[in-house]
């Protein structure tokens, strides 16, 4: 498959060829689109003016946040005001990824990327939170379980690179020169879709990147 630029698939096609003549016939039994993706990309800015407000090549994410749109000055703008403001792209048929991304945050309480959704009350994040802690949480339901935290400080309005690694049971947090670890043994998510999460506030995106492991 050629590289789309992060862009989702319209339609495929078989095409067969052959150095010599050849009378037959070929039948396509089945066609799967599964798997997690070898690598998943959007970057710049996606809308070509201020009147294009929702680009068809959003639509690849389901959002949960009261907000959740193209921006003219990043890739997207996530806004909630309550908890647990979600958007997210993919299936429970990715697995093992890293998810990456730029983030410059408004007022809020906290916000990052989400891995292995399963249903937006269902994942794994990286957050910041406060203005200096780094966080990985586990989404259950109503209940939010932190797996690890380290002191990070950022500012608000300062882009910040995050990135959250899901492998096994075990996840990998980074934020700039800070890397958080932690292993999940009670009944660990170990597939679902990614995005972005924010608790009571704004954050801008600068890209979306996921990775297969």
């Amino acid at each position: 498959m050629p590289d789309l630029g992060g862009l989702p698939v319209l339609r495929f096609g078989v095409e067969f060829s052959s150095v010599k003549r050849y009378t037959g016939d070929v039948f396509l039994r089945s066609a799967d689109w599964s798997n997690t993706p070898v690598r998943l990309e959007q970057k710049g800015i996606m809308m070509k003016d201020m009147w294009d407000l929702n680009p068809f090549w959003a639509k690849m994410f389901v959002s949960s946040a009261k907000n959740f749109a193209p921006n003219l000055n990043c890739t997207y703008c996530i806004s909630h005001n309550e908890e647990n403001g979600v958007a997210t792209v993919g299936t429970r048929d990715f697995t093992d990824y890293t998810v990456s991304s730029r983030l410059k945050f408004s007022l809020h309480r906290q916000g990052g990327l989400v891995v292995r959704s399963q249903g937006h009350r269902r994942y794994y994040a990286a957050v910041l939170t406060g203005g200096d802690t780094l966080r990985i949480i586990k989404r259950m339901d109503e209940r939010e379980i932190v797996l690890a935290e380290a002191p990070f400080a950022y500012e608000r309005f300062v882009p910040c690179a995050l990135s959250l690694r899901a492998e096994g049971n075990r996840l990998t947090a980074r934020a700039g020169d800070v890397e958080l670890t932690a292993v999940d043994e009670d009944q660990p998510y170990l597939r679902g879709a990614a995005g972005y999460l924010v608790d009571s506030g704004a954050m801008f995106i600068d890209g979306f990147l996921l990775e297969g492991v």
